[in-house]
């Protein structure tokens, strides 16, 4: 069984192997890795998950059988426009 952390203040679960950091918000279907190497970077993998994340139990499920992605990043426009009409 894994060591997996929760959270109750940011409603996050954690997990800490391989100098990673697996990072998992209640409710999302993705954990985001971070490799500790490559700190203050962004995550440079995601673990896609069939279903939602929920529990602890559904956390390490997606830990083992998500699907992982190689994350890649391109600079953009830094401004964020409002889409509201006034």
């Amino acid at each position: 069984m894994l060591e997996v952390e929760w959270d109750d203040n940011i409603n996050c679960f954690w997990y800490g192997a391989n100098g990673c950091e697996y990072i998992a918000w209640k409710g999302s279907h993705h954990v985001f890795v971070f490799p500790t190497w490559e700190y203050p970077k962004p995550p440079s993998e995601i673990i896609q998950h069939n279903t939602r994340i929920e529990t602890v139990e559904e956390f390490e499920k997606a830990l083992e059988m998500g699907e992982r992605m190689k994350v890649t990043y391109e600079r953009m426009n830094s401004s964020i426009e409002s889409t509201e009409s006034a």
